[in-house]
């Protein structure tokens, strides 16, 4: 079951790449089983990686004005409540 809808905004600019199981390790785990609108835009991420936000509710994810060059195909898989996805 889903509650609330919780903002996630990453400062942290030292990551190049987004991938698992790093990125699923830094979210709160009281936040794991609830809706996530994530920001991490205007960082230096390079590269997502395949499922890099698998098992996680993202409603909105910003990626945007980041220096990307690589984006696996699976990156996004299984991120099937995804409504706004900003690259």
């Amino acid at each position: 079951v889903f509650s609330d809808i919780y903002e996630i905004r990453c400062m942290n600019e030292n990551y190049k790449k987004i991938s698992p199981p790093r990125f699923y390790e830094l979210i709160p785990e009281s936040f794991k089983n609830s809706k996530l609108n994530i920001y991490m835009n205007n960082k230096n991420y390079s590269k997502i990686s395949n499922f890099s936000f698998e098992f996680l509710n993202i409603q909105e994810l910003d990626l945007s004005y980041n220096n990307l060059e690589s984006i696996e195909p699976y990156s996004f898989s299984n991120m099937i409540n995804l409504k706004n996805l900003s690259l």
